[in-house]
């Protein structure tokens, strides 16, 4: 591909992330993000955040004599050590173009650098922090700190003629509001699948044969996640008991934990436990999975974005959740699956009524598998996600250019 340009030059990215850059950082979101920023023709260099070790130190020591909870890497001293780490890195080239995965980084940035800045998020301390459970056990300091990381993010951002780009509407939603970011300054911009087998229409029309074949003999659902309790997995074991309950043939796959299973579903729940991508057997394991399922079911109680939902829908598998976060910019109602209503106390009798509805009509079924791999393939893949940063870099790049 012919490399995207500034005058004359190759367009100069610098890729700040924390961490390796490998398919362990965000399920391989940021490996994905690298990627399609350099299969764009932009020259990317990459800068990867690791702490010291003398950092990490201080920082377990102040959990132990100062009653300090959280995340402690946005305090004083972690801030500085990324400036410095920062600044050097702009001074060994000409950046036209700064890229940080979330906004830890971004806050690092020097205020007027010059060069417009863009991070990649799915969310913004202020809806997280009472959103998900987690974040209840932080202290207020290193709260605030979080806070005070996100807010001067967002005005590096602005201030250097950057963007934030959030992966759901949700997110975008806060920034303006919570923030008081422009709205011509926040972009949304899709997560889309990493590391996905590709196949071609006939090879996804055979896959939903194969599975309508069997869908009233022995239904097969799947769940994929690592935090059972977060992810709804005590809401997914009470689908199987209502499923069992009315007699139906089901078959459950559990991958990503190991939870106990109660005895009276332990002949029909199968658990796999965690399967790397990076491992090609357990990959070739989760491929199969998500084959030979006929639906992607994961009940989350709280959801920035979860890019499993972006990979059942490129297999052509449709996805029922909650209706939560930034779910529905990822999950549209009768397109690729369904969000219902996440009441309290929990009632699963919707979720079971769909299924069955689908189960008894084929050709429904099928429009649905079909229309769950078209929206993969058009909304949901790096592909996709890419074309719109480019896109809103260039732009923006340019109009900084002529201001």
């Amino acid at each position: 591909m012919q490399g995207i340009k500034k005058g004359k030059c190759l367009m100069k990215i610098l890729f700040i992330l924390e961490g390796d850059l490998d398919v362990r950082n965000w399920s391989g979101t940021t490996l994905s993000l690298y990627n399609v920023l350099s299969d764009h023709g932009m020259k990317v260099s990459p800068l990867e955040i690791h702490l010291p070790k003398y950092i990490r130190a201080i920082n377990k020591w102040k959990r132990k004599v100062s009653n300090r909870s959280g995340d402690l890497s946005r305090g004083r001293l972690c801030m500085d050590y990324r400036r410095n780490r920062i600044q050097k890195a702009l001074c060994q080239d000409d950046f036209d173009a700064i890229f940080c995965v979330g906004s830890i980084d971004a806050s690092a940035i020097p205020e007027n650098c010059g060069i417009p800045v863009y991070y990649y998020t799915d969310g913004t301390m202020a809806i997280m922090k009472g959103y998900y459970s987690e974040f209840s056990s932080w202290d207020s300091q290193t709260l605030k700190d979080a806070e005070d990381a996100e807010l001067l993010a967002a005005v590096n951002t602005q201030k250097n003629g950057g963007g934030i780009l959030a992966t759901s509407q949700w997110a975008a939603d806060s920034f303006i509001r919570d923030y008081g970011v422009k709205r011509s300054s926040v972009y949304v911009v899709r997560i889309g699948a990493n590391h996905m087998k590709e196949y071609k229409s006939s090879d996804i029309n055979r896959i939903i044969s194969d599975r309508i074949q069997n869908i009233k003999s022995m239904l097969r659902i799947l769940f994929v996640g690592v935090d059972w309790e977060r992810k709804g997995g005590p809401d997914f074991l009470e689908l199987c008991r209502m499923l069992k309950k009315k007699g139906i043939h089901y078959h459950a796959d559990i991958a990503g934990c190991t939870p106990e299973i109660p005895n009276e579903l332990k002949t029909d729940v199968e658990v796999h436990g965690f399967l790397s991508k990076a491992n090609p057997a357990q990959k070739k394991i989760l491929d199969a999975l998500y084959q030979h399922a006929h639906f992607f079911i994961l009940p989350t109680h709280a959801e920035c974005t979860a890019v499993v939902f972006c990979e059942s829908s490129a297999y052509a598998l449709p996805s029922l959740s909650y209706q939560t976060g930034g779910l529905g910019s990822i999950i549209e109602n009768g397109t690729n699956g369904f969000l219902f209503p996440l009441n309290n106390p929990v009632n699963m009798s919707d979720w079971v009524n769909f299924i069955l509805m689908l189960q008894a009509s084929p050709k429904k079924y099928r429009q649905l598998c079909l229309s769950s791999y078209d929206f993969a393939n058009h909304e949901l893949t790096w592909k996709s996600v890419g074309n719109k940063i480019v896109k809103i870099i260039t732009e923006r790049g340019t109009h900084a250019q002529k201001s």
